[in-house]
């Protein structure tokens, strides 16, 4: 689209950062919550389907990666949603308070087994409860998450801006994560009560149960504070309050007086698939979430199976999650020295090469093994805390040159990484633990060793090497580009409300 340079000439005041250190605390401090729940599926859910309801590691497989699958998709419905239904409160700012109860209602669905309903351990319709209700956990997830992360673009007029949630939305990820890795476990034994010798049992499903449930009513009450925080930082919400204004007095008020028009769905792949910098962000996503994923998933069968000591992980997890936190204030000082593009390209090598680590050496003894995940959570968590600045600054480019972007499709679809990264890790661990003949009765072999150690670290290595070399050539954007970006969306913003009061 050709650029309206009188629009772009018009005079601008110098751009002022929006985002207040506060607001990027209490950003940080929202997202955190969520990820605390989150944390429960990312490291429990697997262990949780063949070990509490006894699901053979084959169809806990089939489960979790065509469950992802199907999730996948729910995140396009879910953008289009948040780009096409438009509540009282805000296009994006609405869905901060109408999706996340629904989230936890059905994700605990997901930490049941069903049988007190009749059904048999094991059966279709077992898995069919359970699935069912993670996918509709994962719908509403969705919603909430691509509405709180396309405030990093609306709110925001400045890089600084941007790098500031995202940064902060890192951070707070990593902190819950590190009570999360010191409390969860106890949690989940404390709930689960003890049998009738006096020891805990870590395998009953009431345990992971009402764990999910402690976290979910925590996640729920932060983003209830969290939506009325961002009151009056939603661009539609005052289109969106006049419109529900009108409707009560029988009248329709058009979309042409809100300053935001809604995309079509074709509008929307194109200006993801025409939009570089965007696609490369979220190649180098897939690569972290499948490093992600697979590495949280097999880390307590490698603790149990191939070190025979359960509490290692416990001590492991909150370990290396205090080195992601270090590695998120890590990243947010890097990318203001060297740019969040080259924070997240040297992080997403550094991740990629710790893994390859991993592979070559983790099976030679519990503390190097301990010291390699360390080191990939401290280069991952850099490329968590400027993630979301570096597809804002995509978005926000692509605005600049075409005039038209979809901000909520687009942000979203690093919300498809995690349910990629999902798939991945339930083949492998599903499907690759059955292939090499584990269970939880089985006796540990080198071979079975080396085969779990081939799973947990060898193809995420590859995979996110190849995506480091990808993102390294498709996403340019520097400091300079987004300068001109910002100073031109402001020269535009001013012609616009100069026309509106001429």
């Amino acid at each position: 689209m050709a650029e309206n340079t009188a629009v772009e000439s018009a005079p601008v005041e110098k751009i002022q950062n929006n985002v207040s250190q506060g607001m990027g605390l209490i950003y940080g401090l929202g997202m955190m919550t969520f990820s605390g729940f989150n944390q429960m599926l990312t490291q429990y859910w697997n262990y949780f389907l063949t070990n509490a309801v006894g699901m053979d590691p084959a169809a806990m497989g089939t489960l979790t990666s065509t469950a992802s699958l199907v999730a996948w998709f729910f995140v396009i419905i879910a953008a289009f949603i948040v780009e096409k239904i438009w509540f009282r409160w805000g296009q994006y700012r609405s869905y901060i308070l109408l999706a996340p109860p629904l989230t936890l209602l059905f994700i605990l669905g997901a930490w049941t087994d069903w049988t007190w309903l009749g059904v048999a351990p094991g059966s279709s319709a077992q898995v069919f409860l359970i699935g069912g209700c993670y996918l509709a956990g994962q719908f509403f997830i969705n919603l909430f998450m691509i509405s709180g992360t396309s405030m990093i673009t609306v709110a925001s007029k400045t890089e600084a801006d941007r790098a500031l949630l995202s940064s902060r939305k890192g951070q707070g990820n990593m902190a819950i994560k590190v009570l999360f890795a010191f409390i969860s476990l106890p949690m989940i034994l404390f709930f689960a009560g003890e049998d009738p010798m006096g020891n805990a049992k870590p395998d009953t499903v009431i345990g992971y149960t009402m764990t999910a449930l402690v976290w979910g009513l925590v996640f729920v009450a932060a983003f209830v504070f969290l939506f009325i925080k961002f009151k009056g930082m939603d661009p539609t919400e005052e289109f969106c309050a006049a419109r529900a204004e009108a409707k009560k007095r029988g009248e329709k008020l058009s979309m042409e007086a809100s300053d935001t028009q809604k995309v079509t769905f074709v509008n929307g792949i194109k200006y993801f698939f025409t939009n570089l910098p965007a696609l490369g962000l979220f190649l180098g996503e897939v690569g972290r979430a499948v490093v992600t994923m697979t590495l949280s998933g097999m880390a307590i069968y490698y603790c149990s199976a191939v070190y025979n000591d359960n509490m290692l992980y416990k001590g492991m997890m909150t370990i290396a999650n205090i080195c992601g936190l270090v590695g998120t204030f890590a990243g947010e000082q890097i990318g203001k020295f060297l740019g969040n593009r080259m924070c997240y390209f040297l992080a997403t090598c550094g991740t990629g090469l710790s893994m390859l680590a991993g592979y070559l050496v983790g099976d030679a003894g519990a503390m190097i093994f301990s010291v390699i995940v360390c080191c990939v959570f401290f280069f991952y968590n850099i490329m968590m805390s400027v993630e979301y600045s570096c597809m804002a600054n995509a978005i926000t480019y692509q605005e600049y040159k075409n005039g038209e972007t979809a901000k909520a499709f687009i942000m979203g679809t690093i919300q498809w990484c995690p349910n990629i990264g999902k798939m991945i890790q339930g083949a492998l661990v599903g499907y690759g633990l059955s292939a090499i003949g584990y269970s939880k009765d089985a006796v540990m072999t080198p071979e079975m060793v080396s085969g779990i150690n081939m799973l947990t670290f060898l193809v995420p290595a590859i995979v996110c090497l190849a995506c480091a070399a990808l993102f390294f050539f498709m996403h340019r954007l520097t400091a300079e580009d987004m300068k001109e970006a910002q100073e031109a969306l402001a020269a535009r913003e001013a012609a616009k409300k100069a026309a509106k009061n001429a």
